[in-house]
C-alpha cells in the first residue's frame, strides 16, 4: 500500500492541490512532530489568512514569491 501510494504521489500533479489541503497536511505534520497546540493554532491561523488573500481557489501553484510579496505589502497598508 505505501509502495502505490509514493507512486500516485509521484505521479501527481502538485502543482494543482488546493491550498487548503496543503495547510491541514501542514498542521497534521506539525502536530506528528510534537510542536505545542499553540505553534499548531498559530500557523493555522497565518496560513489561513495568506489563503484568504490568495482566494477560495487557490492551490500550490498561487504560492509564488510574487504572492507572498503582494500579501507583505496588503499587510503593511
Amino acid at each position: 500500500t505505501t509502495m502505490s501510494a509514493n507512486r500516485r504521489w509521484t505521479a501527481m500533479r502538485k502543482d494543482e492541490l488546493p491550498l487548503e489541503q496543503l495547510i491541514e497536511s501542514y498542521q497534521l505534520y506539525n502536530r506528528a512532530v510534537g510542536k505545542s497546540a499553540s505553534t499548531v493554532a498559530w500557523y493555522g491561523v497565518r496560513l489561513g489568512l495568506f489563503g484568504r488573500f490568495l482566494g477560495d481557489e487557490a492551490t500550490l501553484e498561487d504560492l509564488t514569491v510574487e504572492a507572498a510579496r503582494a500579501y507583505i505589502v496588503h499587510l503593511q497598508d
